[in-house]
């Protein structure tokens, strides 16, 4: 499997491990909703039944309001209408002529007049109409009266009517819109309540879909790992015998990453956002001795050799810019230290490599040599770097080799040669 194939499944096993666990959280946060759903569901029943039950509209409150007023001064009302009827129309309650009475004979003189003079035909048929008009109002006002007829009873219905709705405006007001309101909510929330189980399956499908599919992915990158590892732990085993570590030993090994998920029902997926293990390096130094964990058993310097092996055998693929290498010539001869200077040369291909070292073998191959001085200035200690170019890099490298002398001037820049050649 390639790096990049690799990356993708590490990819999508975490963007599917991210929508497991959203998942569970949301099944807990429903399961929560659940435990109080019962009682929440008593207390909104109750309250949508008491709201129901009295058959609420907007414009009640009004229309009962102005009923209880008439209702409570319908014996006054009765005595007006009475009254005004006795005027608008004799009923033999009025002891002068009544209004229809004169309006009546008004309009039968004119119709006389008309009859002789013609032109005041239109006087007279709007005298008519007033008649008529008259009629229809005492029709009203006599409708009217039979309506407020005192009804002691219709009166206490609408009195207890109105305080049933002030009780509910006072409960959940403070308007009778405001009531209505709140019965849609708890309309919506009852809903909501009910649909709690079909929402707890649903989760848990898409739970045990998204597990297993995380548990594919798992066992996808476990696999390609599986060879990765054999093919790197091969190639740093070459890189680490060309750095002198001949009878050297390294493995990679890939543990149980000991990660546990608990899904719905009590399973356990053994599998994490990176996968299903975890990465161990095992190294044996010298021959006879068992592969242990590389922190337990390795040297600062077997560790720096080892990076570099690490470095040389990943360089195409390591997207780290700069490495840095301290004591990475420790416990190394000559001849190695050639070997070490042109890996390090070869990782300056790919990265800005930085290497301490007290081994002219590899500070030979280093594109820019610096030296590092440490002087004393007024009882205090001061360190000093510059640049070396030229002769005195080839002075440098002389004293690094032991040797400022004609002899090592020359084996300075036999090693500067080499170098450059490789």
């Amino acid at each position: 499997v390639e790096p990049l194939q690799r990356a993708d499944a590490i990819k999508q096993l975490r963007e599917v491990y991210a929508q497991l666990l959203d998942r569970i959280r949301a099944l807990e946060r429903l399961n929560d909703v659940a435990r109080n759903a019962a009682r929440e569901r008593d207390v909104i029943e109750f309250e949508l039944r008491e709201i129901e039950e009295a058959a609420v509209s907007p414009e009640e409150e009004a229309e009962l309001t102005a009923l209880r007023r008439r209702l409570a001064h319908a014996q006054a009302l009765a005595d007006q209408t009475s009254r005004c009827l006795a005027l608008l129309d004799d009923d033999g309650l009025c002891e002068t002529a009544s209004a229809s009475d004169l309006l009546g004979r008004a309009h039968r003189i004119l119709l006389d007049v008309a009859r002789i003079d013609p032109q005041q035909t239109p006087l007279a048929e709007r005298l008519g109409a007033l008649c008529d008009e008259l009629e229809e109002i005492v029709r009203q006002v006599r409708r009217y009266a039979e309506q407020c007829e005192p009804d002691p009873q219709q009166l206490d219905q609408v009195e207890r009517r109105l305080a049933t709705l002030e009780r509910l405006k006072r409960k959940y007001g403070p308007t009778l819109a405001d009531v209505l309101a709140y019965r849609d909510r708890l309309r919506e929330r009852l809903a909501e309540l009910e649909d709690v189980g079909d929402r707890g399956e649903r989760l848990q499908e898409e739970i045990k879909m998204l597990a297993s599919r995380a548990d594919a992915l798992a066992c996808k990158l476990t696999r390609a790992r599986k060879r990765a590892a054999r093919a790197l732990a091969q190639a740093i085993c070459r890189e680490l015998a060309s750095l002198g570590f001949l009878q050297t030993q390294f493995e990679i090994a890939l543990r149980p990453s000991g990660e546990r998920l608990t899904l719905p029902g009590d399973e356990v997926l053994k599998v994490s956002a990176s996968g299903a293990e975890r990465v161990e390096f095992l190294l044996a130094a010298n021959p006879g001795e068992p592969l242990k964990p590389l922190a337990a058993v390795a040297s600062g310097g077997e560790t720096a050799r080892l990076m570099l092996a690490f470095k040389a055998a990943l360089a195409a693929v390591d997207p780290v810019p700069t490495l840095v290498f301290d004591e990475i010539d420790q416990g190394v001869g000559g001849r190695a230290g050639l070997v070490v200077g042109r890996r390090l040369k070869a990782l300056a291909d790919y990265h800005q490599v930085l290497c301490v070292t007290h081994l002219p073998q590899v500070a030979a191959f280093a594109d820019q040599h610096l030296a590092v001085t440490k002087h004393t200035v007024r009882r205090r200690t001061q360190t000093a770097v510059r640049s070396l170019v030229g002769e005195e890099r080839v002075e440098e490298l002389a004293s690094m080799l032991g040797a400022v002398s004609a002899a090592g001037r020359a084996s300075a820049r036999e090693l500067l040669e080499a170098a450059t050649r490789n």
